[in-house]
């Protein structure tokens, strides 16, 4: 029997919420919007991308049109790793789990190509076996399915995981 923990990534492995919130802000200013409170841009987080864009936008009274999405998403792309940080300690401890023989996964909803930003930006990427994105299966967390790929590609039938919500 192999075990394997399976981590989810933001708010669980990295406070990614200081380049959300960064790079919203940048979207704002080029809009001549006014800038959101870390509060406010961390309250729409947990729901995709689109999602947080559009709450900005209804934040300050506009409308949001695709083509906002898209330039977040360059923004971000740009500076994934800048402003947050890996949690106090979570790298020492995925470093003794490899050690001890413990197989690790990312298992999020985060888009692969930004999640690969993200892990290495942190500097986390060779700590993982597996990680599985919103967009690696048609389903996403909290169905079941993705994890259980996680699982089958660390070879696991132990599995723990760990996650923020």
């Amino acid at each position: 029997m192999s075990k394997a923990i399976i981590f989810d990534l933001d708010g669980t492995l990295v406070h990614s919420a200081p380049d959300l919130h960064a790079a919203a802000n940048v979207l704002m200013g080029e809009m001549s919007l006014p800038a959101l409170s870390l509060a406010e841009v961390s309250s729409y987080i947990g729901h995709g991308i689109p999602n947080l864009v559009k709450q900005c936008f209804a934040a300050n009274g506009q409308l949001c049109q695709s083509v906002y999405i898209e330039r977040f998403f360059e923004i971000y792309a740009a500076n994934p790793a800048s402003h947050g940080q890996v949690y106090a300690g979570a790298k020492a401890a995925l470093q003794t789990l490899k050690a001890e023989g413990w197989a690790l996964g990312i298992c999020t909803n985060k888009a692969t190509n930004m999640t690969e930003l993200v892990v290495k930006g942190y500097g986390l990427q060779s700590l993982f076996g597996a990680v599985i994105c919103g967009d690696s299966l048609s389903q996403k967390k909290p169905d079941p399915a993705p994890l259980l790929h996680c699982a089958k590609q660390l070879s696991a039938t132990n599995v723990l995981y760990v996650g923020d919500s």
